[in-house]
């Protein structure tokens, strides 16, 4: 029981932006009630090409991934990678730092680019480090450097009026 609520508290940390967005959802589901709830996830699953796994059907067969965006991993990515264009070695370093906490520091060593991937170290911090914090770090990070004063390519000036 343990074991699932904190995958639903996961997936549910994956695809909520804000407070507000998640207050209005937990204000829905309240109201529809847990049988709803239930029957729009199993439609959600059919519409994925998942099968209901309480009734038995597809039973050993292989479930379709989720989308790109709803995997923390894949979220982290982007954020450090793509949009803040940061190394490998730096990004990680930066997310280490960002989570702020000594003992994750002790116990995760940077990522060795010639035998695990970013994400593969992301997924293996994401077993010590709740997802939710994960990505509050990778976009602190990333806007911090997206919206820094010092940019790589100065912006022409206006000339002083004299």
């Amino acid at each position: 029981m343990k074991a699932s609520y904190s995958r639903l508290v996961e997936a549910v940390a994956a695809r909520f932006s804000s407070r507000s967005e998640l207050n209005q959802a937990l204000q829905r589901l309240l109201a529809l009630g847990a049988e709803r709830f239930l029957d729009d996830i199993f439609e959600a699953r059919k519409a994925l090409g998942t099968e209901d796994p309480l009734s038995g059907e597809g039973q050993g067969r292989r479930q379709a991934p989720l989308p790109f965006a709803s995997d923390p991993a894949n979220q982290v990515v982007n954020l450090l990678r793509r949009e803040s264009a940061l190394p490998t070695n730096e990004a990680a370093r930066l997310l280490l730092d960002a989570i702020g906490s000594p003992a994750i520091s002790e116990k995760v060593r940077l990522p060795d680019q010639r035998k695990i991937s970013f994400r593969d170290w992301v997924v293996q911090l994401a077993k010590l480090v709740p997802p939710a914090e994960l990505l509050r770090a990778a976009t602190v990070i990333r806007n911090s450097r997206l919206h820094s004063q010092d940019q790589d390519w100065p912006l022409k000036q206006p000339a002083p009026k004299r």
